[in-house]
């Protein structure tokens, strides 16, 4: 008896073994399915019965983020049964893959730009009149990093990039074009100022204006421009800028000149010519009038000039 009770036992485990090995393997795939990463593996879109060996089964590439593509459902068909053979697949004809990603606004952009800008231009105000994402503005999932503004243009239109990083790795560029305004103080001119005419106090006036347009030699502040003269004429209500304006000549040239030498316990004057016009600290050619001698000296009052010692 006892015999007997152990071959049925025996015999029940043969059977459910058996059953347990060949059960089927079955394979679910919808018509529409979302990735993470790079790659399409199969046990993140299916359900799989019966083995886990197709959990890794990779179907390909993935779309870019916020991208999707269409695979065919007869191929990964194909591909299924050339591993399993006896497989059961409910694999619609067409399977369309979509990529999540994270998306970046243009308003996030038009915030990043301003205060990138805003800081490279400290004595300006900077203002955004419009923005346009170029591009990709969708990258991958993940801790999402932008590195350094660049630009490039001039004037108030500006191409700009930012790199972006997503988990520290390189995952492109966010590109963007603007128009940008910049505000700041500029020195006007309050009435005509003739070629070769001093600056006065009178003559200048500060002013709130838009100068993305002009050169980057314009002067903001009075004490830039008091005292020296004009190289060329400035129209009323016009921007002075640095390259309108020279020092003025303390000496001019052929004027009579105390040419003067200087050390700790020496002081010699003599007389001299100037053969060249010159303002305060410039080197001109003296002729000293005694020796017939030209020698270099620096303008340091007006009839005044400094030899070397």
């Amino acid at each position: 008896m006892e015999r007997f009770r152990w071959l049925y036992i025996i015999g029940l485990i043969l059977v459910l073994g058996t059953e347990g090995a060949g059960a089927p393997v079955r394979v679910v795939l919808p018509e529409s399915v979302s990735v993470r990463g790079d790659e399409i593996f199969l046990g993140q879109v299916a359900r799989i019965d019966g083995t886990s060996d197709l959990d890794d089964f990779s179907l390909g590439r993935s779309p870019g983020p916020g991208s999707s593509l269409n695979l065919p459902g007869s191929r990964i068909r194909i591909r299924i049964l050339q591993q399993f053979p006896d497989a059961e697949c409910e694999i619609p004809g067409i399977v369309r893959v979509e990529r999540q990603g994270q998306h970046i606004s243009e308003e996030r952009v038009r915030v990043l730009v301003h205060e990138a800008l805003q800081k490279e231009n400290r004595d300006v105000s900077v203002r955004i009149r419009d923005l346009r994402l170029v591009g990709q503005n969708v990258f991958a999932l993940g801790r999402l990093t932008l590195g350094r503004l660049e630009t490039t243009g001039t004037g108030s239109r500006v191409r700009g990039q930012f790199p972006v990083y997503v988990d520290g790795n390189s995952a492109g560029n966010l590109r963007f074009v603007a128009q940008i305004d910049r505000m700041g103080t500029v020195l006007v001119a309050t009435r005509n100022l003739e070629k070769d005419g001093m600056i006065r106090p009178e003559d200048l006036r500060q002013e709130r204006r838009d100068i993305t347009g002009l050169r980057g030699d314009v002067l903001s502040h009075p004490d830039q421009a008091l005292g020296m003269a004009l190289r060329l004429r400035v129209g009323e209500g016009d921007v002075l800028r640095s390259d309108r304006l020279i020092r003025p000549p303390l000496v001019r040239r052929g004027d009579p000149v105390r040419m003067v030498v200087e050390s700790d316990n020496l002081r010699v004057h003599t007389s001299g010519q100037a053969l060249r016009d010159g303002g305060l600290g410039d080197r001109i050619p003296v002729e000293n009038l005694r020796t017939g001698k030209v020698v270099q000296g620096e303008v340091m009052a007006a009839g005044r000039v400094r030899l070397a010692f």
